[in-house]
């Protein structure tokens, strides 16, 4: 009586811990997400020091592909910088003037016609100083509108050059680059803590959802290289929270594991 007592004691904990898993997709994408910004975050403050420190050298390979991925948007803001800087210059009465003088080229704003000029000596003080006012308001409206111009035209140039698909594959497979990692030391640990909250039910349907697809197997791939960073430290000494450089060949094996068809359950 006493086992079947302690044997119903057990189910009912393992009821309980079912039970308040999460089986919503969007509650653990929204989870997931929330983790990812605030280790990028981390990750974006400590990258600067970290990389020009004594141990850059381990973090090479993971610099290469974040600098690869952020080519688009650093396209994109230059873009946006000299699309303004052009938009500047050319509303410059001393560019149009310089302009005029060396290519013959007029604006349409640079001078009044000589009727234009007659008429504009005959206008009331009234007059005058409400044109006075209508420039002033036209040039300080012409920064704002230059601005966002070329913010969205920056934006054009950055979508352009994005590949979903490319930038969804580095995302699962940064945590098993070889040397060291800073997402594995500011991503792995909360994500997979998260991942072993999630309901097996909500894994069913992730190849049709590309956000929970790429999360899924971004934590699978933190478990793996949790797993050999554990067999580095328990081989080396090495304390928990020291951050490990896994060798070509580790990776090389940990990459023909990510090949093997089993899915996360």
């Amino acid at each position: 009586s006493t086992k079947n007592f302690i044997a119903k004691m057990n189910d009912n904990d393992t009821f309980r811990q079912e039970s308040s898993k999460i089986k919503s997709a969007e509650k653990v994408k929204s989870e997931f997400w929330s983790i990812i910004e605030i280790g990028m975050s981390r990750m974006m403050s400590e990258a600067p020091r970290i990389w020009s420190g004594p141990d850059a050298s381990d973090y090479e390979i993971e610099k290469k592909l974040i600098s690869q991925c952020c080519r688009p948007i650093m396209y994109g803001m230059i873009s946006s910088c000299l699309i303004f800087s052009s938009f500047r210059i050319s509303a410059n009465k001393s560019f149009q003037e310089w302009r005029h003088i060396y290519f013959g080229v007029r604006s349409h704003s640079y001078k009044l016609s000589k009727p234009e000029a007659t008429t504009k000596q005959w206008k009331s003080h009234s007059e005058r100083q409400m044109e006075e006012r209508r420039k002033k308001l036209k040039e300080s409206m012409s920064i704002p509108s230059d601005f966002l111009l070329s913010v969205l035209l920056g934006f054009s140039v950055t979508g352009m050059n994005i590949r979903p698909s490319y930038l969804k594959k580095k995302f699962e497979d940064s945590p098993l680059l070889p040397g060291k990692s800073l997402s594995a030391t500011y991503l792995c640990n909360n994500m997979a803590d998260l991942f072993s909250q999630v309901d097996s039910t909500v894994w069913k349907n992730k190849e049709n959802d590309k956000a929970l697809d790429a999360l899924a197997n971004f934590t699978k791939n933190c478990l793996k290289r949790n797993e050999i960073e554990k067999r580095i430290r328990k081989e080396n000494n090495l304390s928990k929270d020291q951050a490990i450089a896994i060798p070509e060949s580790l990776f090389l094996e940990i990459r023909r594991q990510t090949k093997s068809p089993d899915s996360p359950e």
